[in-house]
């Protein structure tokens, strides 16, 4: 199964990678038997880890180059509470690279309905000094744009899931 699908948002329709991960688990609730909100950061990056591993962006080759591309910063907008049996999927695509920072939009989706959206923002390091790269060398720039290649399609994908 074809992991990109057709997402439409706020009357947008892009093309995400889409990650299944079934119910929260029981650590994860709250005494509210939702979903406590710190844990949707987690599932975020688990999914543009995987979305990294099926592009090519390869952590461990960069880190063989002397850099790495940690989260600088995220954000969690909550719409709607993820309940004890709802399935969660993840829906991740890069929005751009730019000045050192490689920016991601993720939507948790249950049911194609959004329960919560978020960024995360990744930071060219130097492993040596722990510092911001910039600018950044060609050689990780090549390495960084392949999670983008799936993106610059010009396809249209038929039956876009629906996630206003």
């Amino acid at each position: 199964q074809d992991p990109f699908e057709v997402v439409t948002y706020h009357r947008r329709s892009e093309r995400y990678f889409v990650v299944e991960y079934g119910p929260p688990r029981f650590s994860e609730l709250d005494s509210y038997a939702i979903m406590w909100n710190g844990h949707f950061v987690n599932y975020f990056e688990n999914a543009r880890q995987q979305l990294g591993r099926v592009t090519g962006l390869n952590s461990r080759l960069l880190e063989e180059y002397g850099f790495q591309i940690p989260i600088h910063s995220y954000t969690v907008k909550m719409r709607k509470p993820i309940e004890a049996n709802d399935i969660m999927r993840v829906a991740v695509r890069p929005l751009q690279f730019k000045g050192g920072l490689l920016e991601f939009e993720h939507l948790m989706l249950v049911n194609g309905e959004v329960r919560a959206t978020g960024t995360t923002n990744h930071a060219v390091i130097e492993m040596k000094t722990r510092s911001i790269v910039f600018p950044v060398p060609p050689l990780v720039t090549e390495i960084i744009e392949k999670v983008f290649k799936p993106f610059r399609t010009e396809e249209k994908i038929s039956s876009p899931v629906n996630a206003e």
